[in-house]
């Protein structure tokens, strides 16, 4: 055993303060892991910096402290367990680098390492070390100090206490000389000489005892004593916790030996260490600390291209100065002077920069409320770091523009198949009629829609214009016979209309196209055919179920064109707005806005509702949308965090908060802060009440307004950007689909204090929840492989706290479909159905597939064996 079971990995520095030669320096070093598992030794070097960091005084003294881990790989894992005589081991013994053991010296508990070979291998690669711990790879309960430190993974079954807390107190032997001061291993009354060790003394005279200065006046001297030198002292302690005294019992002696404290690190595990042991930690550190630094990260601050509000409200927008402080103590940094040209401080001006394990940031927060496009502004800020008294002068820079604008292609699916039962006795046509609607009265004024449809071949029924122009004509014409039902299904043509209308458009900063279908295309154009033609973000939508939808070529299709695909699935009753939300989610996305509830409900004449919803300072607009089957019944009003009331009355005098009601939605739309008490950041409030007759329409029927299905969807516009996604490694089962989402708040990542799950619904109507984890600031993901076949939906939510510590939520809803299809040729049909669909869809017209007197069908051979090519090409190997 030795230096041939096992290699010296290599060195790496974990933890950062400063070069070797001017700090102190701990190496962790592995033993008894095994090659593949040094991510588990990387794992407790992780355990040991926080355990240390949290230990008093270290945390204090953090900047000057380096630490490194050694990996090095044994042949083994473990170490030898010694069985017999003293020891009780298991009698097993393991090939390792350093030949850990347990029972050194006939004690169980003692792990040691070849000590020489430890120092050797340490101080080649790092002679400016100053204190080695080796991390032995087993479960047994054990450690020593020494010239090397030693702690094992393990747990005493006694005290239930180990692990990193045998590290800690070894590190006090081995890098601060203290003594144990646990009063076991012997008995009797030691008469030895006063020992060397600072937190032990044989001197109980309070005048002369080794830390006299620590002991307040009226503490008696001893202040604990054993009447029976042959047992430790169980007594409990005759004084508070933390008195600084001598108690009798201390260095393996139960007499004859005091500790400064009951109570220490240095005599039972967990516990703090003493003032004493303190204090030497401190004397040995402190010549190692580096003085304060403080450097400005960010000398100047721009507040580029802010876009005017929403209703005429400005968006306010914040950045941070931040300074990078290297100090082992609190640092003050103060606005003295500004910041002039109009901006301002958010959280004030005076914050306290603590210590951290790393090099620690301080943000003084500038805010910026954009005003009329074109409009800039200039000033400056003055901070004083309070310590050092260094001055620091920042430059800050701001501009509004207009607010960016967005045009929406909707290309939408009129084939014969839109007759169809959507799944809670609606047509499918009269559903997409009522989701166009509201998708066209919740857009902004200034952004584009379009209209497109398709069946057989594409027309542009509506060219792309202002919303605010073109609306009514577009749900006028989406009411029409232009989009009765009829003919076959070539996606393709519509995608190519949609580019053309796109193209068409005037001036728009984000272009989208929105693809909704309910069939399989089954006439050229095809989509694989003109998708590298298409240059706008595409989503789509499959209306129905997976079985019936191209869903792998929908999903590449849009994946490829930044967007997503969302399959509606058989629209059950209690899912009857399902098809608006996906239209209104789809927006959201396209016009960069984000949504911060949906809740679904039954309103009741007798039962009002109050729903909440959080609004941050991050939030400069919300559209809060109410879907119900008739939502001019509904007595809708908002309460702001203050209990102000917004109703139908302010929204006529407040000039940042419009009410739109129509027969298909009614919506709050709001720019914030909104001129109300309380009007921005807190928990606003939704009063939902039914009414027994329909506003603005006395001769409506009134046979539902006895209750009345709602889904609430509540929709910001901020600089908290809330975005998830989902991939999928195929569409048969087993496939494993990843979800991810990435926040940002003023597009800087947000992880601390932030939750990010998925809520799944299987095919079978069975839900789950997901967490999704942060692999890196800001951003989240959680891989899982499922075998059922069907339609699954996720509801992506997240939750936090802002960099001001409000409260927020965000959501979106995605799909997948599994074992339905494949992304080949988007169904898993016997091969002769691909054919035949194959041998339609090459004629020219339908009529060039005709019936002849004797009931077969008259193709094109030419196109026939075209079509054979295309299916068997799939099936041919190599060879």
């Amino acid at each position: 055993m030795g230096v041939n079971d096992g290699a010296v990995i290599g060195l790496s520095k974990v933890v950062d303060h400063g070069p070797a030669t001017e700090r102190w320096n701990i190496v962790l070093v592995a033993e008894g892991f095994r090659a593949a598992e040094m991510p588990k030794f990387h794992n407790e070097v992780s355990k040991f910096i926080d355990k240390l960091f949290n230990t008093v005084p270290f945390g204090d003294m953090w900047c000057g402290i380096n630490i490194y881990q050694l990996d090095v790989s044994s042949t083994d894992s473990g170490a030898d367990e010694p069985g017999g005589g003293e020891c009780t081991g298991a009698n097993v013994f393991r090939d390792t680098y350093f030949d850990a053991t347990f029972c050194s010296g006939g004690i169980q508990r003692a792990l040691t390492v070849n000590s020489s070979l430890v120092l050797q291998e340490v101080i080649d690669l790092l002679p400016e070390y100053d204190e080695a711990i080796v991390i032995v790879n087993s479960d047994v309960y054990g450690g020593t100090g020494g010239s090397v430190g030693t702690y094992s993974l393990g747990f005493s079954p006694i005290t239930g206490k180990g692990g990193v807390e045998i590290a800690i107190h070894e590190l006090g032997h081995a890098g601060f000389q203290l003594a144990d001061e646990y009063d076991y291993d012997s008995v009797g009354t030691y008469g030895g000489s006063e020992p060397t060790r600072v937190n032990i003394t044989a001197n109980a005279d309070k005048d002369t005892i080794k830390w006299g200065d620590l002991i307040a006046g009226p503490t008696a001297v001893p202040t604990q004593t054993n009447g029976n030198c042959n047992e430790p002292n169980e007594d409990a302690s005759p004084v508070a916790d933390g008195t600084v005294g001598a108690f009798e019992g201390a260095g393996y002696w139960p007499c004859g030996l005091y500790r400064p404290e009951y109570t220490c690190m240095m005599r039972e595990l967990a516990q703090p260490f003493c003032a004493v042991c303190e204090r030497r930690i401190r004397e040995v550190l402190q010549t190692y600390i580096a003085p304060v630094t403080v450097t400005l990260a960010t000398p100047s601050i721009d507040f580029h291209d802010i876009p005017e509000g929403i209703g005429g409200a400005g968006v306010t927008t914040y950045r941070a100065i931040i300074f990078d402080v290297g100090s082992c103590a609190p640092l003050q940094l103060q606005v003295i002077s500004g910041p002039t040209g109009g901006f301002g401080l958010p959280v004030g001006g005076n914050i306290i920069v603590s210590p951290g394990q790393a090099m620690t940031q301080g943000k003084i927060w500038v805010s910026y409320t954009s005003t009329t496009a074109g409009a800039s502004s200039s000033g400056t800020v003055t901070i004083e770091a309070v310590e050092t008294g260094e001055t620091f002068v920042v430059t800050i820079t701001a501009n509004t523009v207009a607010r960016p604008t967005a045009a929406a292609a909707l290309v939408l699916d009129r084939s014969g198949s839109m007759n169809e039962d959507a799944g809670d006795g609606t047509a499918k046509i009269s559903k997409l009629r009522q989701a166009v609607k509201t998708f066209v009265d919740v857009m902004l004024p200034g952004d584009g829609i379009g209209l497109v449809r398709f069946s057989s071949d594409a027309n542009i029924v509506e060219p792309i214009g202002d919303v605010a122009l073109i609306g009514g004509t577009v749900k006028t014409a989406v009411d029409s016979a232009d989009f009765n039902p009829g003919g076959n299904t070539s996606v393709g043509d519509g995608l190519v209309a949609g580019t053309d209308a796109l193209n068409a458009a005037g001036s728009y900063d984000t272009k989208a196209m929105v693809v909704l279908t309910d069939g399989k295309e089954n006439r050229a154009e095809l989509i694989e055919d003109v998708a590298g033609l298409i240059t706008a973000n595409t989503f789509g939508i499959g209306f129905g179920t997976p079985a019936n939808v191209d869903v792998g070529k929908l999903e590449i299709l849009t994946g490829t064109h930044s967007g997503y695909l969302l399959i509606t699935g058989a629209i059950t009753p209690g899912e009857q707005f399902r098809l608006q939300k996906y239209f209104l989610q789809i927006l959201a996305g396209i016009t960069n806005s984000e949504v911060i509830v949906d809740p679904t409900g039954i309103l009741t004449r007798k039962d009002p509702l109050q729903i909440p919803f959080s609004v941050t300072e991050a939030d400069y607009g919300i559209d809060v949308i109410l879907l119900a089957k008739e939502p001019r019944a509904v007595d809708f009003r908002l309460e702001t965090p203050s209990g102000a009331i917004i109703d139908a009355n302010v929204a006529i005098m407040e000039p940042n908060v419009d009410l739109i009601r129509t027969p298909n939605v009614a919506y709050y739309r709001i720019g914030l802060p909104v001129g109300v008490e309380g009007g921005h950041a807190g928990q606003w409030k939704a009063h939902l009440r039914l009414m027994g007759t329909v506003q603005d329409d006395a001769v409506a029927a009134q046979s539902y307004l006895q209750q009345m299905p709602f889904s609430l969807l509540v929709h910001a516009y901020s600089t908290l950007s809330f975005r998830a996604h989902l991939t999928q490694s195929g569409l048969e089962p087993g496939a494993t689909l990843t979800l991810s989402a990435v926040l940002t708040e003023y597009a800087r990542p947000l992880s601390d204090g932030v939750s990010v799950w998925a809520e799944m619904t299987r095919p079978d109507g069975t839900t789950i929840s997901i967490p999704l984890i942060a692999n890196e600031p800001g951003r989240f993901v959680a891989t899982i492989s499922e075998f059922a076949a069907g339609l699954y939906r996720f509801r992506i939510r997240a939750f936090g706290m802002t960099t001001s510590e409000r409260p927020f939520t965000r959501e979106q809803t995605l799909t997948a479909v599994i074992g339905l299809t494949k992304p080949g040729n988007g169904n898993t049909r016997p091969d002769y159905c691909d054919l035949l669909d194959c041998i339609v869809r090459t004629q020219r017209d339908p009529k060039d597939a005709t019936t002849s007197s004797t009931g077969a069908i008259d193709v094109d051979w030419n196109s026939l064996a075209r079509c054979l090519s295309k299916i068997c090409r799939t099936k041919r190997t190599d060879g």
